[in-house]
């Protein structure tokens, strides 16, 4: 299985600009993995995790996402922000979300346990198996989880310093 990362600048580089990468780029990929917060939604309607999938706008994110996954053959793990512009309360006022999505395969939601408006551990469906989920792709099993930011920082940081372009890292072989 082939993996690619995506780097991003958040705010910065969109969809479109790893899909050009991607569509430039040699060798087949099986994945492409996207940072927490890479899609955003905000509101300062209150959306609680057992609804998230029958929200409006992330359903609007999750079609385009699955329409790209399919265009292009590709399985995506997508980080998504809801931000509710709420500093005051713990994970500044935001819920932290991860899918996967790929041809043929139900898609599969993650909301992260800590540093959330809506703690994972309160939301009515919370169960083990929803806390790190394991999807199948290409015979290969994948756990689903958020990757905080600091991170997706300090590798950008450590490229531009080697002079590397921000964009994808290929690839992972597993």
């Amino acid at each position: 299985m082939r993996i690619g990362l995506a780097f991003p600048e958040l705010g910065v580089h969109r969809i479109e600009y790893f899909l050009n990468i991607f569509k430039n780029y040699n060798s087949k990929l099986d994945l492409i993995i996207f940072p927490e917060g890479f899609e955003s939604i905000a509101t300062r309607r209150q959306i609680n995790p057992e609804n998230i999938l029958n929200d409006t706008n992330f359903n609007a994110i999750v079609t385009k996402y699955s329409d790209i996954s399919n265009n292009n053959g590709i399985g995506i793990i997508l980080g998504i922000q809801v931000d509710y512009g709420n500093v005051t309360v713990n994970g500044k006022g935001n819920d932290q979300y991860c899918i996967f999505l790929a041809k043929n395969i139900r898609p599969v939601l993650y909301h992260k346990h800590s540093t959330s408006r809506f703690n994972a551990f309160l939301d009515n469906n919370w169960s083990i198996q929803n806390n790190f989920p394991v999807v199948e792709l290409n015979n290969k099993k994948i756990g689903i989880s958020n990757v905080m930011i600091p991170i997706f920082q300090s590798y950008k940081e450590f490229c531009r310093k080697k002079g590397h372009r921000f964009g994808l890292t290929f690839p992972i072989e597993m």
